[in-house]
């Protein structure tokens, strides 16, 4: 090696000192689509000072930089990295030397070249070209620094613009005195309602200070609010002066943000800011000492490990006070308190690699969440400031807590309390979690993504049986054990796929490559191995580890063409393996539990090195506040933890030569691999033969390597990685819910009904027919049946008398209102045309939830539908639902006509309304439009209409065609 990078094994009491952070290219994931940020922090600071290179919510602005742009509209404070939805951006600075025309960000807003860009652990520079001012940036945990170079004897100004990016709610600037500026800015994006109060503090004197309010005209001014606030600051300067700027951020209050300032950075140094931010990154980076062939591995692995450091964020001032989830301010008397927490993708990696590197930090986030369950009765989904998104799905912190239970980071204190909580989460009437609980599994009736909501509510039912047996509530833990078992309920052993069940049965034309609302993000392939919690059980209901063996290789050897709809976070392709969206980032690591440990790391290589790099677009989806990093940082030494709430991490040889991991109680674990085909694993010098290693010997401290040779001794000693068993439920095997299948759906006169079970032979099936008046009839199934009127239909299966019992099957048998015919002449979105065109005439309602189906959706046209009655009718009234989801394109339809005619081709109309569609209002509503038909008899009707068209000004799909979804069609 031309670097001697590693210090000699196990002599850990004294570490090395390294300019880790010398490797770390802010830069990478700036491209593509990873949606980082490329500007200055420190490990978990509350700041994050970087460049906004875009102002809107577009998909790829998430993060406030694209590599590709031009211009930088100015520099804000707080920033988020690498996730699908933007928010953020605030307190924004922007040092120009013109006056700006009524501080418009377009007149503002600079151009500038990467030729001169530096990006930094800690520091970000750039030469802005329109306004020729040098900008050096660097930061505290809590305050920002700028560092400004004006190169023209021209004005030197500086702009406070409140309104930078989100919507401001209500903001205040107040000229404190001739140096300090101090106010807040409560605004709404992602966060509903954020709270950034700050101070700033300029090192020359402002010598005349413009402001524009929400009257929209320039004034000077002491203290000024509203909901349009922006403000220019003049400095006395002479050709290449600098002007040092200092900011202090709080989300309680602008004294707590002037004593962030007042601690954190009282002088004006700010070289030595900059030198401390850049020791306070060697510090954390040099928790994980790595040797490398290449320099640009360097550089991948610590701008990776970098990424899981910049999140989640410290959210409590110096003085330990912070807003809370119930909008109250709160003092944390020991410890930090966080906020950004993306737990559907950092359960997976980056929680575990915390609890490696940063037991304390791990500590410190799971009294986050209990404090955020005493102010808010709910355990944090996706909390962003002190604001809950219910972004994702499950409820993932519970995933943090099991896995910090089972290695021992929880402190028993907090038992009772814990165990208490978790009973009342399962009570939740949240997302389904009720059906979960009674009946293990969800229908697509119960929620729309409902085939994703099963897989990991059982996963998280899973955790929560942990966290209730090391509470001591061994009762509560079978019972979500059972529950945790519900996976199979989905699973179609025809199709050999988990399966949206629909009304009682499963979908029709399924297809595993189609991206639909059956889904989070993803397709029935990317799901087909999200059983984390129960591996053996998951490849016994494969059929054995052959076929298991056999699925798998199917999902990375078949075509990457995908069906349905557009789904921009599945990137990163291996067949339908998925890379760039977390659900499939456990999977290449399940050969492992079958025995097959070289197709496990012949796939981490390949997405080690195919999947990362050192570049812009290095990352190949969303960085999703350090999942994807912690994925790579993790493979790249041969670790992954599969599942998040049993203590242990299968292996694989890993990417780097070595890894040497300073654990916090000063013991040191080591990871070595020789080049060349690997035969065999030592652990402490003794052969290991499992692949896997407990966190409890992690925690001891080792030596883990991988060593070639002549004899493979791995072949036949290591049979299978299966370690995972963990469902403790002592009953019988586990009964899937009966599938009740109805032939015609609706029916005009009648229909057969049967209900399938998996082996008739070994249970028994049992099912009771509600008619329409809540008459019950209970009966032992033997065979098919008819119905003749609309009904619901209940089954179970139970093995013997008294014995284990199925969860319950339920469908709904439906009689069509009337047998018109119906002629649609508009086209309709694939995925939106449930039922086809007698869809809208089979008295099936969609719910508000559109997405669980029952909807037509048609984009980017009016839609047009003629109905035939068959033969001259009278009737009293005709009328359609019509839904709104601004956010999701759905738009009212502004002008609704209905016509009849008696043959077909002369029409008159009957009614025409139009409505104004409200596209600032983001609640998902419906709205009923009529015609009266009293004493008018018609043969046909024809409904038109109208398409709202492009989607409007300001909206995230700007110029993009709008959709209506319209819902049955109703005769009187």
């Amino acid at each position: 090696m031309k670097k001697s990078f590693l210090i000699l094994l196990f002599s850990s009491s004294v570490i090395v000192a390294q300019n880790f952070a010398d490797y770390v290219r802010p830069l990478i994931g700036t491209g593509g689509h990873g949606h980082t940020y490329p500007g200055a922090t420190v490990p978990f600071g509350m700041v994050q000072l970087s460049p906004d290179t875009r102002v809107d919510e577009s998909w790829d602005g998430c993060g406030g930089y694209y590599y590709t742009d031009k211009m930088i509209y100015g520099f804000s404070h707080t920033h988020l990295s690498g996730t699908g939805c933007s928010d953020y951006g605030d307190i924004m600075l922007m040092p120009v030397t013109h006056q700006p025309s009524a501080f418009s960000q377009g007149d503002y807003a600079s151009k500038y070249t990467h030729d001169e860009e530096t990006a930094q652990a800690g520091f970000y520079s750039v030469h802005l070209k329109g306004n020729n001012v040098t900008v050096n940036l660097t930061s505290t945990e809590r305050t920002g620094f700028h560092q400004y170079i004006y190169h023209e004897n021209d004005k030197a100004m500086v702009v406070l613009n409140l309104n930078h990016r989100d919507e401001l709610l209500e903001g205040e600037i107040e000229m404190v005195d001739d140096h300090t500026v101090r106010g807040y800015r409560y605004s709404s994006a992602w966060a509903k309602n954020q709270k950034i109060f700050y101070c700033i503090e300029f090192s020359r004197k402002i010598t005349s200070a413009p402001a524009l309010d929400d009257n929209q005209k320039l004034r000077s001014f002491t203290k000024i609010n509203g909901q349009e606030l922006c403000a220019n600051f003049f400095f006395d300067v002479k050709k290449n002066d600098t002007l040092l700027v200092k900011v202090g951020i709080s989300g309680t209050s602008v004294e707590g943000a002037k004593l962030n300032l007042q601690t954190e950075n009282p002088g004006w140094n700010f070289e030595n800011i900059k030198k401390k931010a850049k020791e306070s990154w060697n510090k954390e980076l040099g928790k994980i000492e790595i040797s490398c062939e290449k320099k640009s591995d360097y550089e991948v692995f610590y701008t990776a490990l970098y990424h899981t450091m910049v999140v989640p964020n410290v959210w409590n001032d110096i003085d330990g006070k912070y807003r809370g989830r119930d909008d109250q301010i709160h003092t944390k008397t020991s410890g930090n308190y966080y906020t950004v927490f993306s737990l559907w993708d950092t359960f997976r990696a980056a929680h575990p690699l915390y609890t490696l590197i940063d037991q304390t930090r791990t500590k410190d986030f799971i009294e986050t969440f209990m404090l955020q369950y005493d102010q808010s009765g709910k355990f944090p989904v996706w909390e962003l400031s002190s604001n809950e998104t219910d972004c994702m799905i499950g409820i993932h912190s519970l995933s943090v807590i099991a896995d910090a239970v089972s290695k021992g980071l929880v402190d028993a204190k907090h038992k009772n309390a814990l165990g208490e909580a978790v009973v009342k989460v399962a009570g939740y009437d949240y997302r389904g979690m009720p059906a979960m609980g009674f009946n293990q599994y969800l229908n697509t009736e119960d929620e729309s993504e409902s085939v994703s909501k099963t897989l990991e509510y059982c996963y998280q039912y899973y955790c929560m049986a942990k966290i209730c047996r090391w509470a001591g509530r061994e009762s509560d833990a079978m019972k979500f054990d059972w529950i945790s078992l519900g996976y199979k309920n989905l699973y179609n052993p025809e199709l050999g796929f988990f399966v949206p069940r629909v009304n009682g049965g499963w979908l029709k034309d399924f297809d595993p490559r189609q991206v639909n609302n059956y889904f989070t993000e993803a397709n029935g392939w990317q799901y087909a191995f999200f059983v984390p919690h129960d591996i053996s059980g998951m490849v016994d209901m494969y059929g054995g580890k052959e076929k298991f063996h056999a699925k798998l290789d199917s999902l990375f050897g078949t075509s990457s063409v995908m069906t349905g709809r557009e789904q921009a976070d599945i990137t990163g392709l291996i067949g339908q393996y998925a890379h760039g969206n977390e659900p499939s980032h456990h999977v290449a690591y399940l050969y492992n539990y079958i025995g097959d440990f070289k197709r496990t790391n012949e796939l981490v290589t390949k997405i080690c090195s195919e999947f990362y790099s050192s570049q812009p677009d290095g990352l190949s989806g969303n960085e999703d506040c350090g999942q994807m990093s912690a994925w790579y940082v993790l493979s790249a030494m041969g670790l992954y933890q599969v599942d998040p709430g049993s203590p242990y991490f299968t292996i694989t040889p890993p990417q780097v030569l070595s890894a040497n991991i300073h654990l916090e109680n000063g013991k040191l674990l080591s990871i070595q691999r020789d080049k060349g085909e690997i035969t065999s694993i030592s652990w402490n010098g003794a052969p290991l033969n499992q692949l896997y290693l407990s966190y409890d010997e992690m925690m001891h401290g080792g030596l883990l390597k991988f060593e070639s040779g002549s004899v493979n001794s791995l072949v036949g000693n290591i049979k299978e990685g299966d370690i995972l068993n963990t469902s403790s439920v002592s009953a019988p095997k586990y009964i899937s819910a009966p599938v009740i299948k109805i032939y015609d759906q609706p029916f005009l006169k009648d229909t057969w009904v049967e209900i399938q079970t998996a082996d008739p032979r070994t249970y028994t099936t049992y099912y009771s027919i509600e008619d329409s008046k809540g008459k019950v009839t209970k009966k032992k199934y033997s065979k098919k049946f008819m119905v003749k009127a609309n009904c619901k239909i209940t089954a179970y299966t139970q093995f013997g008398l008294g014995g284990v019992k199925s969860p319950i099957s339920t469908a709904r048998c439906y009689k069509k209102p009337n047998d018109f015919l119906i002629t649609i002449e508009s086209k309709p979105n694939e995925q939106y045309f449930p039922g086809g065109m007698q869809g809208l005439l089979d008295g099936i309602r969609g719910d508000v939830d559109w997405r669980k189906g029952n909807w037509h959706g048609y984009q980017g046209q009016d839609f047009i539908a003629v109905i035939d009655l068959k033969k001259a009718t009278k009737l009293a009234e005709v009328n359609c639902t019509f839904l709104q989801d601004v956010r999701s394109w759905i738009i009212f339809p502004p002008t609704v006509e209905f016509w009849g005619s008696l043959d077909g081709v002369n029409y008159t109309l009957i009614a025409g309304k139009s409505e104004q569609s409200d596209t600032k209002n983001e609640n998902v509503e419906l709205r009923i439009s009529g015609a009266d038909l009293t004493g008018k008899e018609f043969k046909f009707i024809k409904i038109v209409a109208k398409s709202f068209g492009s989607l409007p000004e300001g909206h995230p799909g700007e110029g993009e065609p709008s959709f209506i979804f319209i819902d049955e069609i109703n005769f009187q």
